[in-house]
């Protein structure tokens, strides 16, 4: 015979009969639920953390493909790469050139060598704002709190991206050269890319 779900089993004698009766105390539903908490904190935890890492990846792909386009923009107009030199890139500060310098299909491009640079400049100082993907007026194509810098010494050249990760971990330029270092924020947030390259016929 149930007599309802709030009770332990117990057996007792009724009319000459002996009836047993189960449930579940309050205590035992009370422990259940707060197993069953911590099961879907953890749960909670590791959902953040998944996504937290796959929005680290995606920042370093950005990166990687910014610096690797400016470095095929370097290697198009190499007796301007000193005028790439920057460590600001990303910052929105570069004006837009009064000549474009955007290729059209069927169209030889008439600007020099110098022009070519400034339109470099801007463009990527644009792709580092992030302003080529937009959401709600807000700018989301390019890593959060980025920073790019170009440094020359004789044919090589580094380009180099520095953006805020999710989380903390160690500084990503910690390993990297000098100058690398100095390009963003030094602090246990900081990620990095590098790329360098020579450009041999800069001259």
């Amino acid at each position: 015979m149930h007599q309802g779900w709030l009770h332990k089993s117990v057996t007792r004698q009724v009319g000459g009969l002996r009836c047993h009766q189960r449930g579940v105390t309050l205590i035992e539903v009370m422990v259940a639920a707060v197993v069953a908490s911590i099961g879907l904190l953890g749960v909670f935890q590791l959902h953040t953390q998944a996504k937290r890492s796959s929005f680290d990846v995606a920042s370093y792909a950005k990166a990687t493909v910014m610096a690797a386009d400016l470095l095929d923009r370097l290697r198009l107009n190499p007796t301007q790469i000193d005028d790439y030199v920057g460590s600001a890139y990303g910052a929105g500060s570069i004006v837009a050139p009064t000549v474009s310098c955007q290729q059209v299909a069927g169209i030889t491009n008439q600007c020099s060598a110098a022009q070519l640079a400034l339109w470099d400049r801007y463009q990527w100082d644009q792709q580092l704002l992030g302003a080529a993907v937009q959401r709600a007026s807000t700018n989301i194509g390019a890593p959060p709190s980025v920073t790019g810098c170009v440094f020359v010494n004789g044919i090589n050249v580094e380009v180099v991206i520095s953006w805020r990760g999710m989380h903390q971990s160690s500084d990503g330029a910690a390993a990297n050269s000098s100058d690398a270092q100095s390009c963003g924020t030094a602090n246990a947030y900081r990620r990095q890319v590098v790329l360098a390259s020579v450009v041999m016929d800069r001259l």
